[in-house]
């Protein structure tokens, strides 16, 4: 198994349905949660992750100055 150091997610608050999840998600991720902002990057060895959009907010101004996805065909 692999260990699972950090939990991270946007914040905030769930719908009432899914409020028992979030309860016992909470309970497990206790002391290992990182809540993600907008514009934050994400450190992971050998790949650039960034933030675009958590909780409701987005960044402010696009990345690569809006130029097109290099990855994607």
């Amino acid at each position: 198994m692999i260990p699972i150091e950090h939990f991270i997610d946007h914040g905030g608050q769930t719908e009432n349905e899914n409020q028992v999840w979030r309860d016992a998600y909470m309970t497990f991720a206790a002391g290992k949660r990182i809540v993600a902002k907008a514009g934050a990057t994400i450190p992971l060895k050998g790949v650039e992750v960034r933030v675009i959009s958590s909780n409701m907010e987005l960044l402010p101004n696009t990345i690569n100055d809006g130029g097109p996805n290099l990855l994607r065909n």
